[in-house]
């Protein structure tokens, strides 16, 4: 039952670089604008072995930032762990999601997937693309990169970004012997794609498109070797 509040200059209200941390009994932490509320620092290279934070109780009101991050040393995901109560609202950073941890508890553990649809998580865009069927949503989860991706024709879906974004800098798809394409959308598709980006590192053609394609909300972006961003056909 303690409120930590910061000032404006004050970036990190409570900052957990080791041992464990309990936050419980309408304990209240407040950062100010983009200031982080508290930290979970994995940092054995400047002797810290481990850290923990949990927020045991319901009551916690937590406002800012929180991060969880590490000086990039192996043992991460196994020293370095953020426990709330099962139900607690606190958003998971990016790249990130609560997975149960004992009697009525979630951990935060790293995603292995970034695209789901409904409750089926994928892999890549690739899988997720390859088992879509008409009137469903893919949607992007975290920033990712991978192959290109070919939508072949008669399916009807759509691609909700998320906010995230795409990076094609895998093998590129297209008709056989000229492969060149970020996205290869064939016609007789009804494809709606929405809220986020697509990039590309080596597409010659970023997407080409010979669907009923929708753009609602997207940055579409080539690189210095991509001579089409949008193709139309």
């Amino acid at each position: 039952n303690v409120d930590l509040t910061g000032a404006d200059c004050t970036l990190y209200v409570l900052s957990n670089n080791n041992g464990e941390t309990t936050l419980k009994n309408g304990t209240k932490i407040t950062a100010v604008g983009d200031n982080v509320a508290f930290d979970v620092y994995y940092w054995p290279k400047n002797g810290y072995p481990s850290v923990t934070v949990e927020i045991a109780s319901n009551d916690v009101v937590i406002t800012g930032k929180v991060e969880y991050a590490s000086d990039g040393s192996e043992g991460f995901a196994e020293n370095a762990k953020l426990i709330i109560p099962s139900g607690y609202n606190l958003a998971a950073p990016e790249g990130y999601e609560w997975v149960a941890y004992g009697d009525g508890k979630q951990v935060l553990k790293a995603m292995t997937h970034v695209a789901q649809i409904g409750d089926t998580k994928y892999d890549t865009l690739e899988d997720a693309v390859a088992a879509v069927q008409s009137g469903d949503t893919i949607t992007l989860v975290a920033n990712a990169s991978g192959n290109g991706i070919k939508v072949p024709s008669g399916v009807n879906f759509t691609l909700d970004l998320g906010g995230f974004t795409y990076t094609v800098d895998g093998n590129l798809v297209g008709s056989s012997g000229t492969e060149t394409n970020g996205f290869q959308l064939l016609k007789g598709s009804n494809i709606t794609i929405k809220n986020g980006a697509i990039t590309t590192t080596k597409a010659k053609i970023l997407i080409q498109n010979y669907s009923n394609l929708t753009l609602d909300n997207v940055d579409l972006t080539g690189a210095d070797c991509t001579l089409y961003v949008l193709s139309n056909n």
